[in-house]
This record gives C-alpha cells, structure tokens and sequence, in this order.
C-alpha cells in the first residue's frame, strides 16, 4: 500500500514538472516611436520588498503630435493624465526577472541615442506632469535600431550645418526592445496610483489588454503639415518641436540662457532628402522662442478625454431630456454600449460601433432642439455638444492610428 500511494505522488510529481517545462511563453518585440527619452532605473519595486532593473520611458508633449498609441492591431490611446504607465502581463507591473540590468545591443549593431543629462537630484518619479507621459517597462533581453538618420546638435540655434560636420551625428529615430520570453499572451498597460516613489502603486488597467503576436506598438504620431506657406513638409518642424521639447523636459532652463545641461546639443538641424541642409527652415524653427511666425497650424490641441465617463454622461443626460418621443435618441443602445466598454480608453473598434448610434442620437436631439414649442433648450444644447465632442474624439483616435510617424532622435539619460 505504501509503495502504490508513493507511486501515485511520482506521478503526479512528474505532471507538474511537465506542465512548468512546457509551459508556453512568447518573444515580443516592443516597437517605440516617437520623442521617447529612455532611463534606466536599477531599484524600481517591483511590490515586494524586492528591487530589479526597469526601463522608464518618457515623452513631454509637443507641437504636432498625436496622443501615443498602445497596441497590437486594435489598441486605444494613452492619455497624458499626470499618471505613470507601466507595461505587464495581466496582474503584474514590468514582471519576470530581467536578464540585463543595462539596455544592451546584443548581437545587434550599436545603439544610437543622443545622450542626454538631468539636474542634480532629478527623479523621474518626482517629475510626473499632466501633460507629459512616463511608463516603465520590464529591462529587455536586447535592443535595436528601429531606423537611424543624419542629424547635426549644436550648442547654439541656427549654427550652419554641413554634411559630414564635425557636429554630425547619426541617431536612432526608432527602437526595438526584444523580450526572449513572454509568460503570457497578453500585454496589459496599467496606470499606476498617484506617487512620489520607486514603484508601481495599485496598478489598474488603462485600457483593454493587447494579444501577443509578437510585436507591441508604442507610438506617437504626427498630425498633418497643411500651411506649406510657413512650414513646409520638407524642414519637418514637428521633429524640431519635439527635440525642443524633449530637452527642456530634462532641464527647464532655457536654451537661449546658455546654461542648460545640454547646452552643449541643445539644438537639432535636420538633413534634407537631397543630403544638404537647408537654412531657410530655421525661418519658422519652433526652437527659436523669438520667431515672428504665426502659431504652427499642424498643432492639434486636445483634452484628456476619459471616452467612457463622457459616454455614461450622455447616457444620463438623454435621460433627463423632457420629451415623449425618446425613441430617437438611441438611449438603450449608447446604454449598453457604455457598459461593455472596459478603461477610459476604449479600442477603435469599440469607438467605430458608437459612431452610429451617436450620429442618429444626435440627429433626434436636433430634431427636438428645433421644436418651436420647447422653451427649455440649454439641456439639448448640452448633450448635443457632448455627442459632437464623442464622435470628434472617435475620428481622432482613427486618423492618430493611422498618421506620419514622429522620426525624431531618441535619447538616453546619461548622468555619469
């Protein structure tokens, strides 16, 4: 009998050895575009007591550009709420246990970050802005090169600038993060609590969680050039804007000072397609704070909009509109649609089956605006203004899918 019941544990024993070697894990490639600054943090928390290298990302906003895209096909946008975002699986903030404490090449070629320094005493953490975004995401494996392109830095604006310089340098306008191993098929971004500490407190999920297929998108793009006038396409201001943005993210001392602590590049030139350079797009240069021009009329000013909290308030006030004929107003319908959406930031395909229903929501909340006999309008005006800024956030959120990347060179903190 003792022989049987300690057979029956061996076996059992031998289950559970199987099912952890043939557990099934996934390699993920983390694509970043945009104006993405890179720190590495070796004593992040990560909730038990124990620290581990992590790799904070951070953009300040800048002139042109889209809200950042989190996805994997059909993702939604991240909103610059004054929060930190971190990347994970579908409990855990940066899990797994990174096998660099550094972000390394690997077998491939060179990293080619600009390098960049911050104040003495300068903490990520502590410098967390309504209108900037930080994530942090797991150390990777490796990294690599996700396009690179000539580029001239310069201490002072408009310093002529020649190919092949001695100003010159080649940066990477893009990154790949290669994970070897990711222990499951999802990607959820998570919004950290409010803190002013080393760690991901009260992580909830920002949106809905992304399948792994392998690559995972995080980027920022660029709204339309339209006013060749002042701005053409060619001297690509919103790379100059976003450089610009990126430096002062790190030092606010302004550049015209002398005395920021990256002086030394504070300034970008851009190569042409032609290879030269062209001064005449130092004329309307967003980095020159005494320019004449007229304000850039690619920049799209936008609000922090929670799409589900302004869905729910429409619902309530189509509600309270005094009338017997609702049928119209597609109340049930926005109702239930509200119900099924998860995070402040729905998918696009969520956002795609709202912009019916809103329309012909909107079109019954006119037709009843227009009855001579109602006195009342003020409530009709205020959800018909809603509706509008709903079906407007939609359409955004599909052309920000889907616009001219942000090539802008990235950076690494460098303090030492």
């Amino acid at each position: 009998m003792r022989i049987r019941f300690e057979s029956v544990i061996c076996f059992f024993a031998l289950l559970t050895c199987a099912s952890s070697l043939f557990a099934k894990t996934h390699p993920l490639d983390v694509a970043l575009e945009g104006p993405w600054i890179y720190l590495e943090d070796a004593q992040f928390d990560d909730g038990s007591g124990h620290t581990k290298p992590v790799l904070v990302v951070m953009a300040p906003n800048s002139t042109g550009h889209n809200l950042p895209i989190f996805s994997t096909g059909r993702g939604f946008q991240i909103l610059p709420s004054g929060h930190v975002y971190c990347l994970g699986d579908t409990t855990t903030c940066a899990p797994g246990t990174p096998s660099q404490s550094k972000l390394v090449s690997g077998n491939y070629p060179d990293l080619r970050f600009v390098k960049v320094k911050t104040m003495p005493g300068w903490k990520w953490y502590q410098s967390i802005t309504q209108d900037s975004w930080i994530l942090i995401l797991p150390m990777p494996d490796s990294a690599s090169n996700n396009g690179v392109d000539h580029i001239t830095l310069e201490p002072g604006f408009a310093a002529p600038a020649v190919p092949n310089g001695t100003s010159e340098t080649i940066g990477s306008i893009g990154m790949y993060l290669h994970y070897a191993d990711w222990d499951t098929s999802k990607l959820t971004l998570f919004r950290c609590a409010d803190h002013k500490v080393d760690r991901c407190d009260n992580p909830q999920a920002a949106g809905a969680p992304q399948d792994n297929y392998g690559t995972l998108s995080i980027s920022m793009t660029v709204v339309p050039e339209t006013d060749t006038t002042y701005y053409p396409s060619r001297c690509e201001y919103h790379v100059r804007a976003a450089y610009h943005a990126m430096i002062l993210f790190l030092d606010s001392t302004p550049l015209n000072s002398g005395r920021n602590r990256n002086q030394s590049q504070g300034y970008i030139d851009l190569r042409q397609i032609d290879d030269s350079y062209d001064p005449s797009c130092y004329y309307c240069d967003p980095q020159e704070p005494n320019t004449s021009c007229p304000p850039m009329p690619m920049a799209e000013g936008y609000a922090a909009t929670d799409a589900k909290e302004l869905l729910g308030q429409i619902v309530a006030n189509l509600r309270q509109i005094d009338s017997k004929d609702k049928e119209g107003l597609n109340i049930e319908k926005l109702n239930d649609e509200h119900e099924k959406w998860t995070g402040a930031v729905p998918d696009p395909s969520q956002l795609a089956q709202i912009q019916g229903p809103l329309h012909q929501s909107l079109q019954g909340v006119q037709k009843l605006y227009q009855q001579e006999s109602r006195k009342d309008k003020a409530p009709l005006v205020a959800v018909r203004d809603q509706e509008r800024r709903l079906i407007a956030y939609a359409i955004r959120i599909d052309s920000a899918t889907s616009g001219k990347d942000c090539r802008v060179a990235q950076m690494l903190v460098d303090n030492n």
